[in-house]
């Protein structure tokens, strides 16, 4: 990334270094990624894709329950209409 200084100068600036990072409710940089509290690192290996995506939508891992039905409306909302499908086929 290069940074503006005076017309026609550029600062070299490799990577992120210097790119600000704003904080939000979903997530934090500080000490490392963090979302909704908990740490990326803690999440990775335990618990699933759709466990994070039910914790950045809702703020919280689900319990089984709640990722279950989490789970079935996402499969739902995967689901090609039939229409859809006949036009494909065609």
């Amino acid at each position: 990334m290069a940074a503006q200084t005076a017309p026609g100068t550029e600062i070299y600036s490799p990577g992120l270094e210097g790119v600000i990072a704003g904080e939000t409710a979903i997530s934090t940089v500080a000490e490392g990624l963090s979302y909704r509290g908990y740490k990326v690192t803690d999440l990775c290996g335990v618990v699933s894709f759709d466990e994070v995506a039910y914790l950045l939508l809702h703020g919280d891992l689900p319990t089984a329950k709640q990722l279950g039905q989490f789970e079935r409306r996402i499969a739902a909302g995967r689901q090609i209409p039939e229409p859809l499908q006949d036009l494909l086929a065609a």
